[in-house]
């Protein structure tokens, strides 16, 4: 079964605002990674920090609607942040 990965770039205090429109738009799975090349050492008890350039990937089945996700996404930036332009964004199909 084939999957649709989206990948979109994001700042670090919006990822949780993020992930959450990533699941509710379908994805089955949400990974935060490094965007850049930043190390993250030994952080403070209880914090999550995250890089600079935080890049998040949402994985969907590949028979969902890449246009309705995309609208989605445009839609539910429109709630996380109107005052910043639409992270810059890619998409592609992982064979299984």
């Amino acid at each position: 079964m084939p999957w649709l990965q989206m990948k979109l770039d994001i700042q670090p205090d919006q990822a949780e605002a993020y992930e959450d429109l990533l699941l509710s738009l379908g994805s089955c799975a949400v990974t935060l990674e490094d965007g850049a090349d930043q190390p993250l050492f030994e952080p403070d008890l209880g914090s999550t920090p995250l890089w600079d350039k935080t890049r998040i990937t949402g994985l969907f089945d590949a028979e969902l609607d890449l246009a309705a996700i995309e609208n989605g996404l445009k839609s539910g930036h429109q709630q996380i942040a109107p005052e910043l332009p639409l992270p810059t964004y890619k998409t592609e199909i992982l064979e299984d």
